[in-house]
Order: structure tokens, then C-alpha cells, then sequence
């Protein structure tokens, strides 16, 4: 059933605080000028339960998936959710259960300008997780459980200091990840002061990670 068929200028749709786990196939069908979606403060545990459903929203710009119960991006290694997404510009997954981010995580919003991540539980990010993010400008990953083991290094290294995009960073609230960089509640989401702080910290880290790169090729 196509609920919104004959709703052709929608451009908001708002569902939060619903109890909702998932969305039908062709639930949003015909809405070719809908902006924003908002699903926050639901239920929904996969975001493939979530994303599968959505191949008709090619104007879709923003999505809010805030407060639900999300553990996993990309569950499948060959089936990228964000396939469809290639104009979305926000994303907001803020007060979810994410435990970490692989290369296939995001794979497919080479648009995406703001992605909101803070208040989950991420430990670990693969460095080449935001690689191909070349628009990506504002990064929020406060509160989280991340630290400064090597695949955190590298993505840091890829992100801060190899980015030409990216100027706002918050990554407060992430407290051994604080310890081992320094920061404080006044200077942990000033993008300076962190890659000035990178800088020094990564010196030998960048070494071997472009020794690394050379020898793959």
C-alpha cells in the first residue's frame, strides 16, 4: 500500500515517538520531493529495517534516527543500506547502541555533510570508515567509549589531519580517548587544538601507517 502516493510536494514526514520496529516496502512511494524524515524515538533495532524501504526518495536530504535502538550500520558486507542516499546531507544517529563503524558503514553518502553520533557506545572506528566522505564537514562523536588504539589513530590521522572538509569535530565525553590526547571539557571539540595535538602524537603513526600503504601497492 502506498500511503503517501498522491502527496507528491510532501516535504517533511514527522514519526517520532512512535512505537515503530519497521516500515513497509513502498510505505513512502511516490514522495520524489520529500526533504526530511523523522523517526526519532522508536523502536527500530536495524537500520535496514529502516533504509530498505526507501529507494523512492531521491530529494531526501535529511534523516533523523535519534533515540532508537540501533546496534549495527551495514550489517551485510555486500549490501550497503545507504545505497539510495546519494543527495542525503544529514544524519542523525545520536542515542543509539552503535558499537563501532566498519569501512561499510556509510558506504554510499559521498554527499553527506553532518553525521551526529554522540551518545552510543562506540569503541572502535575502522580508519578508512570516513574516507570517502569528501563533503563532510561537521563530525559529532561525543559521548562515546572511543580511545587511542591503533584503528583510532589511523582514522583520526585520515580524518583531522588529511581533511580539507571537515571543521567542527566534538569528541568530548570520550574518556580515555581525553586521558590519552589531553583534552578537557574547553578544548575537545576545538579542531585546532586536537590536530596541534595530532600532530605531535602521530608523528610515528603516520610513518608507519604510509610505509604500510606503500607496500600494498
Amino acid at each position: 500500500i502506498f500511503l503517501f502516493k498522491d502527496l507528491k510536494n510532501l516535504k517533511l514526514i514527522d514519526l517520532m515517538f512512535n512505537q515503530l520496529r519497521s516500515i513497509d516496502y513502498g510505505a513512502f512511494y511516490g514522495l520524489s520531493n520529500l526533504n526530511e524524515l523523522s523517526l526519532e524515538n522508536n523502536r527500530f533495532r536495524s537500520i535496514e529495517h529502516v533504509l530498505n524501504e526507501m529507494e523512492f526518495l531521491p530529494k531526501l536530504e535529511r534523516i533523523r534516527l535519534e533515540s532508537n535502538q540501533i546496534e549495527q550500520l551495514n550489517l551485510s558486507f555486500n549490501h550497503f543500506v545507504f545505497k539510495n542516499f546519494l543527495n542525503l546531507k544529514q544524519l542523525f544517529l545520536n542515542g543509539n547502541y552503535i558499537k563501532y563503524l566498519n569501512r561499510n558503514s556509510l558506504a554510499g553518502l559521498n554527499s553527506l555533510n553532518e553525521l551526529w553520533l554522540s551518545h552510543n557506545q562506540i569503541e572502535s572506528i575502522e580508519w578508512s570508515t570516513f574516507s570517502h566522505l569528501n563533503k563532510l564537514s561537521i563530525l559529532n562523536l561525543d559521548n562515546n567509549r572511543l580511545d587511542f588504539r591503533n584503528s583510532t589513530k589511523h582514522l583520526l590521522y585520515c580524518l583531522i589531519l588529511n581533511s580539507s572538509s571537515l571543521n567542527t569535530i566534538d569528541l568530548c565525553s570520550n574518556t580515555k580517548l581525553e586521558k590519552d590526547l589531553d583534552l578537557d571539557k574547553k578544548n575537545c571539540f576545538n579542531l585546532v587544538h586536537i590536530r596541534k595535538i595530532l600532530k605531535n602524537k602521530l608523528k610515528d603513526t603516520i610513518i608507519d601507517f604510509n610505509n604500510n600503504n606503500n607496500n600494498n601497492l
